[in-house]
């Protein structure tokens, strides 16, 4: 649980199509103050995340959209650059950040439906996106990511097709 793999994949893939372009260092030193380097870890992470100011969590979730709107705005100009491909895996991975950033705000405040949804749908999103490109693709998961029966949450697990979570019949 991490934002730095993403965050650092973005500033590499800015560095050349965007040179001018500098992050406010506060973005990298907020994520750094949570980051996890492994699931194993994600306990210590959730704490430390719950550590940090409303301020700092703010500023990093509106610096990570403010990221986001400079990529898609100066699309054009990153494209005179780079490769139509290296826009679209950094493009991918900061919103794959953008995303991870709303999923721990959610746990943070105790939102566990929405860390889920949210989750679930970015999983979705990125099978999707990688077949587009690839004739195929291998998908490991937990039983408890691929089941199609309740949850202890009531929602019917592994409903990540795209539309919201079923609730589980009763």
């Amino acid at each position: 649980m991490s934002l730095l793999p993403g965050l650092d994949a973005v500033l590499a893939y800015l560095a050349q199509a965007d040179p001018e372009f500098r992050i406010d260092p506060g973005v990298r030193d907020t994520a750094s103050a949570f980051a996890a380097p492994s699931s194993f870890s994600a306990p210590a992470a959730f704490a430390a995340y719950g550590q940090l100011t409303p301020e700092a969590k703010d500023a990093l979730t509106a610096s990570l959209a403010d990221l986001a709107a400079r990529m898609t705005a100066r699309r054009l100009d990153c494209l005179r650059r780079t490769t139509v491909d290296a826009y679209e895996r950094a493009l991918r991975s900061l919103r794959l950040t953008v995303t991870l950033d709303s999923a721990i705000r959610a746990m943070a405040s105790g939102d566990q439906q929405s860390m889920l949804f949210n989750r679930d749908a970015a999983i979705a999103d990125t099978v999707e996106w990688i077949l587009r490109r690839e004739d195929r693709i291998v998908v490991a998961a937990h039983n408890g990511h691929v089941q199609r029966w309740p949850c202890a949450s009531g929602l019917a697990c592994g409903d990540t097709d795209g539309h919201a979570p079923r609730r589980s019949p009763r």
